[in-house]
């Protein structure tokens, strides 16, 4: 760096004086300064609107900054104490100093000034907070471009300015000095450079990892996926995010999206995903059990509707000649995903507040528990066909498909949730009656919402967005676990199954799923 000698020289002559003379700085040295650092190519990062200082004990770091932003408005923050020197003497000097410096920068700007009037000499850093957000949110809202230098302040200052960048989203600048002198200790002002300096809020991404932890709690996690890579790339770029610390991010993003397609139903995808992973142990169950190549459950995988068809009814009515594979006919996968279905449904209410899906998806269980007592019947040789006044007597497909497909309501609602009915009961469709006999003792059920009200709720919210209230879908929630509980304590036991292990629900927590993957660097996030 070259300085001109006169630089230098007007440099030692302020330094020699025998106390700080603020008017001859501005006057004799500070255009000199400026005009050395224009000329070394500095240059603001960006356009600065308002300007918001903190005054400390030295002057000419922010005098410096006044001249090179070029603000339009000047906004001074000023502690209650100064050693011996009342905040508002040294607010007086300042709008001295101000006068003086637009006359030497040929500047205009709007000037705004406050003193602490707290108890103690130096500003709170909730002040400083407080202060700014009253005077720079007003021009930050209007997409005025706001900075705030940072230079020379105490402590407590500087943590209410990063508190305030931080939630506003506000740039911080600070002059620093390439060259100090060892005899004098003082920087060497024409050494100067501004520059905003990095918020470590935003190049960490603490406001985003917190959104991507809200949404991971409320089980969005595709759209926690996409924020944690776009974020990690951000880091990445800003240097402050190793390549091995990238790998445990890329980690994360993998077991969200198993879990994404957990949560849409896809188990054959979402096991394809989390086999052989650390974290797999901790997934929900259904993956597990539902998710196996054996059980070959509907899947993304599947191009075509035909292909997702074909998959779909293997899966329902079991390989050719082995209706005893199908899904109904083993509790195992049975209940394992009406488990997983209810507490799905339960989210909906909880965490989306979607009430309209919650009704549906909880008549759907309920009736799909009605085909699964009838399928296990039908295998038993309980249910039969009645055709052409003659007892079918032995399991036909098209019996099973019919079960399956087309009888989910009708009768089978009364014979099951109505012990009165004798265990038995027709049901007509098309030309085909069924006549059930011998069935287990049921207990009647306590609705909070009648069936036949709920059926039609659920066939007119089909076909019209109608919104639904809360309180309907909660009644057919708690109708859908009534429904899984008389299954696994009345039906498995009589068809002769073993209840499935049930070990997790729920996706892991956001600290286990973090551990799990190696995600170290981030610090323990508010809860939401």
């Amino acid at each position: 760096m070259r300085v001109d000698q006169e630089l230098k020289d007007r440099t030692e002559k302020y330094w020699d004086k025998s106390k700080p003379d603020a008017l001859w700085y501005i006057e004799k040295l500070l255009p000199l300064e400026m005009q050395h650092m224009l000329s070394e190519g500095k240059r603001p990062d960006q356009p600065c609107h308002t300007l918001a200082l903190l005054v400390g004990f030295s002057y000419e770091p922010l005098l410096q900054s006044i001249w090179f932003y070029r603000p339009e408005r000047v906004v001074l923050l000023f502690n209650r104490m100064y050693g011996d020197v009342n905040g508002k003497n040294k607010r007086d000097a300042w709008q001295e100093y101000l006068q003086e410096l637009k006359s030497q920068a040929k500047l205009e700007f709007a000037l705004c000034t406050r003193v602490s009037d707290e108890a103690d000499k130096d500003a709170s850093s909730e002040w400083i907070f407080a202060q700014l957000r009253e005077l720079l949110l007003p021009d930050q809202r209007a997409g005025r471009s706001v900075i705030i230098d940072i230079t020379g302040a105490k402590k407590s200052m500087v943590a209410g300015a990063y508190l305030f960048a931080a939630y506003a989203g506000v740039p911080v600048s600070y002059v620093d000095f390439d060259e100090y002198d060892e005899r004098r200790r003082r920087p060497k002002g024409y050494s100067g450079k501004i520059a905003l300096q990095p918020n470590p809020y935003a190049t960490f991404g603490l406001r985003d990892w917190e959104r991507v932890q809200g949404l991971y709690r409320q089980y969005a996690f595709g759209s926690a996926r996409k924020e944690a890579a776009q974020i990690a790339c951000k880091m990445q770029e800003a240097k402050v995010l190793s390549a091995q610390q990238g790998q445990t991010v890329q980690r994360l993003c993998e077991a969200m999206c198993a879990l994404e397609q957990w949560d849409n139903g896809d188990y054959a995808e979402a096991l394809r995903l989390a086999s052989g992973q650390a974290w797999s142990d901790l997934l929900p169950t259904a993956i597990d059990i539902l998710g196996a190549d054996e059980v070959a459950w509907p899947s993304s995988q599947h191009g075509s509707v035909d292909a997702f068809l074909d998959a779909y009814h293997k899966l329902t009515l079991g390989p050719s000649g082995h209706p005893e594979q199908s899904f109904y006919a083993r509790s195992d996968l049975f209940v394992t995903y009406a488990r997983d279905e209810l507490a799905k449904i339960g989210r909906l209410i909880k965490h989306n507040e979607d009430f309209r899906s919650a009704l549906l998806r909880a008549a759907g269980l309920i009736e799909l528990l009605l085909v699964g007592r009838a399928f296990g019947l039908a295998m038993k040789q309980q249910l039969v066909r009645v055709k052409n006044q003659s007892l079918t007597q032995t399991v036909d497909v098209q019996l099973l498909e019919d079960i399956s497909e087309k009888l989910m309501t009708g009768g089978l609602k009364d014979l099951f949730f109505d012990p009165s009915k004798g265990g038995k009961t027709k049901i007509r469709n098309g030309e085909i009656q069924i006549t059930i006999n011998n069935l287990p003792n049921v207990h009647k059920f306590q609705y909070t919402i009648d069936y036949d009200d709920l059926a039609k709720l659920r066939n007119k919210a089909i076909h019209t967005h109608l919104s639904i209230p809360r309180s309907f879908a909660e009644h057919a929630l708690a109708f859908a676990k009534q429904a899984l509980t008389e299954y696994e304590t009345t039906w498995v036991p009589y068809f002769q199954q073993t209840l499935p292990a049930s070990r997790h629900l729920e996706a892991p927590s956001w600290e286990e799923l973090c551990a799990l993957c190696g995600v170290d660097f981030l610090p323990a996030l508010p809860q939401q």
